[in-house]
């Protein structure tokens, strides 16, 4: 499993305040060179924050199933819903392909790892956002 994104839209102006709420870009997520979901104007630093959530919430509760929601949309955009052993089933209302096959926590957690590491490193690169201090502070 891979999740790759691109920084399409700054925070300008008083929007800086805010880059949560603001920062968006391209969401991508593929299995096997497949690509399962693909879609622009994802808020890439909300999505970090409950990857951050979801990696720390495993920790107490092995079992925790991951749900990407926004106010704009009744359904997941996209979930990870455990079903046995430490595998979960991948789902979106946006995706481009079926993933039948179950994913390993390792495999999920590996790539949510890498996706944090990569949005630090393109987010202190191109705006000077720190990841990690909004990660800190969601965690209070």
């Amino acid at each position: 499993m891979k999740v790759e994104f691109e920084i399409i839209s700054i925070p300008v102006g008083e929007q800086k305040k805010y880059p949560t709420a603001y920062l968006e870009g391209l969401l991508k997520i593929m299995f096997n060179n497949i690509i399962f979901f693909n879609q622009s104007g994802i808020l890439l630093i909300e999505f970090a924050i409950l990857i951050d959530k979801w990696l720390e919430s495993i920790k107490v509760d092995a079992f925790a199933d991951f749900i990407f929601e926004t106010m704009d949309n009744d359904e997941p955009i996209v979930s990870f819903e455990y079903v046995k052993a430490d595998y979960y089933r991948i789902e979106s209302i946006w995706k481009e392909s079926a993933v039948v096959e179950l994913i390993s926590k390792e495999e999920i957690t590996n790539a949510f790892e890498k996706y944090l590491i990569d949005l630090e490193f393109e987010l202190k690169l191109k705006t000077g956002i720190e990841l990690n201090k909004i990660l800190k502070d969601s965690q209070v």
